[in-house]
């Protein structure tokens, strides 16, 4: 019965070991990843240029996937940010008719909403 006793602790003890640097790999791997901001977005009329303003903070370089306007994928080329810049993206996007458009810039695989104003 002790051998047994001891095989139930070991699998205890390994299970709350498992969990516990489980715990720790989700909570750093979490706190790694960079969001960048999307400071200005603005869509200008005479020539469908959408042009973002983003911040990234740190403290990894982000890759722009792709930018998407009112649903559309705009034409873009992908952009790297590096850590503690302020970038601006150019893309070409369909004309929009509202004042403002709803967007989305899938940054590092991350989908990032915003609000686009026509000029």
């Amino acid at each position: 019965m002790n051998s047994l006793a001891l095989i139930l602790l070991l699998f205890f003890t390994l299970g709350v070991a498992i969990a516990f640097f489980w715990l720790a790999y989700t909570t750093f791997t979490s706190t790694a990843s960079t969001i960048v901001t999307i400071r200005a977005a603005t869509l200008y009329y005479h020539n469908d240029t959408l042009k973002l303003v983003v911040v990234n903070p740190g403290p990894n370089p982000v890759y722009i996937n792709a930018v998407y306007l009112s649903g559309a994928r705009c034409n873009t080329t992908g952009v790297l940010i590096q850590r503690g810049t302020v970038a601006e993206i150019y893309a070409v996007c369909p004309r929009q008719q509202a004042a403002t458009a709803q967007g989305i810039v899938v940054a590092n695989g991350y989908p990032l909403p915003f609000t686009a104003s026509i000029s």
